[in-house]
């Protein structure tokens, strides 16, 4: 559970890429089958970075928790 201080949004997911930590990269192709566990974040992370700031800011984002209460929408 987070705290109400931290400020969370979500989207839908456009990316295959999931970092774990501050080391481990985990790839996906686009059929879930095959994968690939990098233990360096160097390579990717400035392009990690810039997609996690345009989905942070992004219009499309919505605000999951709003004056404490759990908003559901259908549209996801």
């Amino acid at each position: 559970i987070l705290p109400n201080a931290i400020e969370k949004k979500f989207s839908k997911i456009k990316t295959n890429v999931f970092i774990f930590d501050n080391f481990n990269i985990l790839i996906l192709d686009n059929s879930g089958t095959k994968s690939a566990l990098i233990h360096s974040n160097e390579i990717f992370l400035s392009t990690i970075m810039n997609q996690f700031n345009e989905l942070w800011n992004g219009q499309e984002n919505n605000i999951l928790e709003s004056s404490n209460k759990l908003n559901f929408f259908n549209n996801i």
